[in-house]
């Protein structure tokens, strides 16, 4: 008969304890990690196919270039006239549930006016800004517009839809009547096929 007392027993039984203990200790609560994990995946979709050059030359109502293409982020820019340089940016956000996406779009929908704020105080210039709920779009989505110094103006559609959040964002040098409207039915088309 062979000792119990050997490397390999020992080993063998430090083991089967471990095993045994672990067996015994309530099941933690899932992680965050494991819960994005069990959640249904999100179909990919790149944020120039939802904003691609037709819509974007409609929106600023002129011929446009691409600057941009990635899995987050489509940006395009005012090819017309380099004097009254605009862009329009999609940056498309997807999250791992419903409640971190109302975080994000909290957070985004915010920020356009700070960034105002943050480039209007150090030259002494009024930050003038707008804002409005639009409904029927998304879970929920609001339109912001704001100034960036005299000449430079921005307005933003956010959105969140499920666990996806939306930003369009249109900067450019003086304004264009009807970009805002244009910006928000870009907007609509592009969500519609979130």
């Amino acid at each position: 008969m062979k000792p119990l007392h050997t490397p390999t027993h020992r080993l063998a039984l430090a083991s089967a304890l471990v095993l045994a203990l672990a067996a015994c200790q309530p099941s933690a609560a899932p992680t965050a990690a494991a819960q994005a994990a069990s959640a249904p995946a999100l179909a990919t979709v790149r944020p120039c196919m939802l904003l691609d050059r037709e819509a974007a030359k409609a929106v600023l109502a002129q011929s446009v270039e691409p600057m941009n293409d990635d899995a987050e982020n489509c940006m395009w820019r005012s090819a017309d006239s380099p004097m009254a340089f605009t862009t329009l940016m999609l940056t498309l956000v997807n999250n791992d549930n419903e409640a971190m996406a109302a975080q994000v779009y909290e957070g985004v929908a915010g920020i356009g006016s700070k960034l105002g704020k943050m480039v209007n105080q150090p030259l002494g210039q009024t930050t003038r800004k707008t804002a409005r709920v639009i409904d029927g779009l998304g879970d929920e989505a609001v339109f912001l517009a704001s100034n960036m110094g005299e000449m430079v103006q921005s307005s933003q559609v956010v959105v969140r839809k499920g666990r996806r959040v939306a930003a369009f964002v249109l900067t450019g040098m003086g304004e264009s009547d009807g970009a805002a409207a244009r910006l928000e039915a870009a907007a609509r088309r592009a969500v519609e096929r979130l």
